[in-house]
Formats: structure tokens, C-alpha cells, sequence
């Protein structure tokens, strides 16, 4: 159902307060794999 009402409403502009909502809501799934990269890097070097 979410896939109809979207495809109905394709034409509508966001608006700035969207953009920025969108962009910190995705921000922490863009950036998981760079952290857990980082945070696994400096765990093996702490160990070792």
C-alpha cells in the first residue's frame, strides 16, 4: 500500500525541513560501516 500512495505522489517537492529531516535520519545508516570499521581497527590495535 505504501509503494501505491508513493508512486500516486511522486510530483510532490520537499520542502527544507524534509531534506534536512531525511538527511539526519540517514546519516547513522551512512555512517555505520565507516564506524564499525574505525571502532574495529583500533580495538585489534589496542589488543594486540
Amino acid at each position: 500500500m505504501m509503494f501505491a500512495y508513493t508512486t500516486f505522489n511522486a510530483e510532490m517537492a520537499a520542502s527544507t525541513w524534509g531534506i534536512w529531516l531525511l538527511n539526519i535520519a540517514y546519516a547513522p545508516l551512512l555512517l555505520w560501516g565507516p564506524l564499525l570499521g574505525a571502532v574495529t581497527v583500533h580495538y585489534y590495535r589496542r589488543r594486540r
